[in-house]
């Protein structure tokens, strides 16, 4: 097959070994393979096929066009997939109409697209609790106005911060940070404030963050959209090179 991905630094491949077969029914494990170098997030992976998907397993059928095209996701717990590992679903295709199946797709998109949330659709509060001489604590409150699924904050801060609870803490300098989800907070839903405890050391001036950006990771493009009216889909004009 060919391998699409909307994020291109993102590489993978796509092995299927027959696990089962009846009349009018194939099942398969579907093995998909990061085979780069950055770790694939929040995976959605699109093919067409002209069977029918009766039922997967370790994985999820996030929507299909009805015309044989398939868009397939994690169940949550596999949904990220680091370099040189790989997930394994099973999936039972079924034919109105061929008694034996032969499941080869030609083609594979993986259909997962980072992207900076605009900062209209969320606010980012801050309450100092306590200072002292060295240190300070305080929280944060972050209310999106849309779903934000597999989400990162990052930002410039003028103190230097030590730990957050309820969220991970990365540290690139002692300026420069990013605070992502744990596993109890990966999808943050519209409209409802999230609270992440924040400690660090003090200084002089009240906290202040600059550059901030909310990121998150999801579905690329619906099966079903067509942004520019062409009468084609947006993900067949990434396919096909074309502008969207």
């Amino acid at each position: 097959p060919t391998y699409y991905s909307v994020q291109s630094e993102l590489d993978y491949e796509i092995t299927t070994n027959i696990t089962s077969s009846w009349i009018n029914h194939e099942s398969i494990d579907l093995v998909l393979t990061n085979t780069g170098s950055e770790t694939i997030h929040n995976w959605y992976l699109t093919f067409n096929t002209p069977y029918n998907i009766d039922n997967i397993w370790n994985g999820a059928l996030f929507e299909t066009d009805g015309n044989g095209t398939y868009t397939i996701t994690s169940n949550g717990w596999n949904q990220d997939i680091h370099t040189g590992e790989s997930v394994t679903l099973g999936i039972t295709f079924s034919s109105d109409t061929e008694t034996e199946l032969s499941i080869n797709p030609e083609w594979y998109l993986l259909n997962t697209q980072a992207t900076v949330v605009d900062a209209s659709l969320y606010t980012l509060d801050y309450t100092e609790y306590s200072s002292w001489e060295s240190g300070f604590t305080g929280q944060l409150v972050l209310q999106p106005q849309i779903d934000c699924q597999h989400w990162s904050l990052t930002f410039n801060s003028n103190r230097e911060i030590t730990s957050v609870s309820s969220a991970v803490l990365n540290t690139e300098d002692n300026s420069s940070y990013e605070i992502t989800h744990d596993e109890n907070n990966m999808r943050l839903f519209a409209n409802n404030a999230y609270n992440f405890g924040i400690q660090g050391v003090n200084s002089e001036n009240a906290l202040e963050f600059t550059g901030v950006e909310l990121t998150v990771v999801d579905l690329a493009y619906h099966l079903t959209d067509d942004l520019d009216g062409n009468g084609t889909p947006d993900y067949l004009d990434f396919m096909g090179g074309g502008s969207i």
